[in-house]
């Protein structure tokens, strides 16, 4: 059976153009999930799959009379020093005055980890500040390498209480933040005392993930050029036998 010179160079140009779409598909963006529960840990901190809680409760101390002596605390440890040693910065990498934001810091608990991240990857994170502060800015925050986020405060905790009993919270939130260069970072998360040593604030951080950037595909332009000259290339040869 003969086959039309059309029918053919129709099929040949199905065939380019086919690859020309599967060639203009970019390869879709992926996420790793983030365990924090396998992160390094200093002072009062719980951890479950996924989740990490922090406070700042004494475990020994009664930080929140009349309740009992660590009522709030959650592991049985006690939250470390900011001050006068810093060992909280120390673990965190920090500076001795980078948790000063408001006031001196007094004490806190933290975790800490590192990520290898691309240009362009997001970490993002579920987070609730909890507090029974209402004078001194205890607060919960985010270190990537040397730089602290505050997240929040007792001013920005404005819902009612949150188990096992803090007077008033934030709610959930979602932070993210896009990695500028390629490189491996040192990420933590604190909460602190600050002004005092007494009046409990915790922080509960999960759903912590890596966008990773979908890689980078030629322009199509450029795709459609160079499989366009390839066909008519073809079709020239095809037509030369024909």
């Amino acid at each position: 059976m003969l086959v039309s010179p059309f029918i053919k160079h129709s099929g040949l140009t199905t065939g380019i153009l086919s690859l020309v779409c599967f060639s203009l598909t970019a390869n879709p963006s992926q996420a790793t999930l983030v365990d924090f529960s396998s992160w390094d840990k200093l002072g009062d901190v719980y951890t479950q799959p996924g989740e990490a809680s922090l406070s700042n409760d004494n475990a020994i101390f009664q930080d929140d009379a009349p309740l009992g002596s660590g009522f709030y605390n959650l592991s049985g440890n006690n939250p470390e020093e900011a001050s006068p040693f810093a060992n909280l910065q120390s673990f965190l990498g920090l500076d001795s005055t980078a948790l000063n934001i408001d006031a001196q810091a007094f004490e806190g608990s933290a975790i800490k980890s590192a990520i290898t991240a691309k240009a362009g990857d997001i970490f993002s994170f579920d987070w609730r500040f909890s507090t029974n502060e209402f004078s001194n800015k205890d607060f919960g925050f985010l270190v990537v390498d040397n730089k602290v986020v505050k997240l929040a405060d007792f001013t920005n905790a404005i819902l009612p209480g949150t188990s096992p009993g803090f007077q008033k919270n934030t709610g959930f939130n979602t932070y993210s933040y896009t990695f500028n260069s390629a490189g491996t970072y040192k990420l933590g998360f604190g909460v602190v005392d600050v002004g005092d040593y007494v009046t409990t604030s915790a922080l509960d951080i999960r759903n912590g993930n890596i966008q990773q950037v979908a890689q980078e595909v030629p322009e199509p332009t450029t795709i459609l050029g160079s499989l366009m000259a390839l066909s008519y290339g073809l079709l020239g040869r095809f037509q030369k036998k024909t």
